[in-house]
């Protein structure tokens, strides 16, 4: 017998969801249909807050045809290969770009990227204790960081923001 019968569980309101779209964009994908590098490149350079590098790229997209050449179906493979990237040390820890006086003008361009990133990375962490949003990312990928003035102006354009919420309670805890 059956007396009562009760299911929870995130009740999902919209289709695709969150988790859904974080990982294969707005679209619905069957499972075959599985685009691993865009999959990769999507989540993989909102997880690390900065553009992928094409060998980290090749890295995981690499893990996935492995995990289906091993018989997993795409869509398993895809959740290893997104566990991979939220397990890598770019995901866990901000980086900090190295400066290398001897490198070729091709690094010291990717050092001066990979600083902006941090910028926005660091920035957004202090004051929302979360990701950079597209708006922060989209202006360190044009260089507008690379100024105080747009950093000022992307400073006071967070604080409006409800995220900053989130420090204030989380520094005067800490404090």
């Amino acid at each position: 017998r059956v007396y009562s019968l009760a299911i929870e569980g995130p009740e999902i309101t919209q289709w695709p969801s969150a988790s859904h779209q974080a990982i294969f964009g707005s679209r619905l994908v069957a499972p075959a249909q599985i685009d691993p590098v865009e999959v990769v490149e999507r989540f993989a350079s909102k997880a690390f807050r900065r553009p992928l590098r094409p060998t980290e790229r090749d890295r995981y997209v690499n893990f996935f045809f492995q995990r289906t050449a091993s018989g997993a179906d795409p869509q398993e493979a895809i959740k290893a290969t997104v566990s991979a990237i939220l397990a890598s040390p770019s995901f866990l820890y901000f980086e900090a770009p190295s400066d290398d006086s001897t490198s070729t003008d091709e690094v010291d361009e990717q050092g001066a990227a990979a600083r902006r990133f941090t910028l926005a990375s660091r920035l957004s962490y202090f004051l929302w204790s979360s990701m950079p949003d597209e708006e922060l990312i989209a202006a360190a990928a044009r260089g507008e960081l690379a100024t105080p003035a747009a950093t000022r102006r992307q400073g006071l354009r967070m604080l409006r923001d409800g995220k900053t919420r989130a420090f204030v309670e989380q520094f005067t805890d800490s404090w």
